[in-house]
């Protein structure tokens, strides 16, 4: 063995990608491994916690789309995004650039809290990471 060579450390945790399209059996799979003792990360979840009232993402939608996309509760309207978002590429475009490092930011976050509240598996469910 090289005395100069660093032995091999098991990191503390395991993070997995989960990753499919609708009806593929993401969340069958994330309930299996939740039951086994992981955390499941959810990326659309977390999507929708970035748009509700206060999210952080409210702001930067506002700015970049206006108040006719915020509820009167402060919340992002899917409705009307969802249409606006589908009628135009640039709007999607611009959608995504918004909210897609933020969900990458807070599951990246969330993560690491769990592992270091000891977790040994943490499953990331993005369904477009690929």
């Amino acid at each position: 063995m090289n005395p100069s060579r660093k032995p091999f450390i098991h990191p503390p945790s395991l993070w997995v990608g989960l990753t499919g399209g609708i009806g593929s059996g993401k969340s069958t799979v994330a309930k299996m491994l939740a039951q086994w003792g992981a955390v499941v990360l959810d990326a659309d979840q977390v999507s929708r916690e970035l748009t509700h009232p206060k999210g952080a993402a409210i702001p930067l939608i506002l700015q970049a789309f206006g108040p006719e996309v915020i509820t009167a509760e402060g919340a992002m309207d899917r409705t009307k995004m969802r249409e606006r978002a589908f009628s135009d590429p640039v709007a999607k475009t611009r959608l995504e650039a918004i909210l897609h490092p933020l969900v990458e930011s807070t599951l990246l976050h969330k993560a690491q809290e769990a592992t270091d509240r000891g977790t040994k598996l943490i499953v990331l469910d993005i369904p477009l990471l690929a």
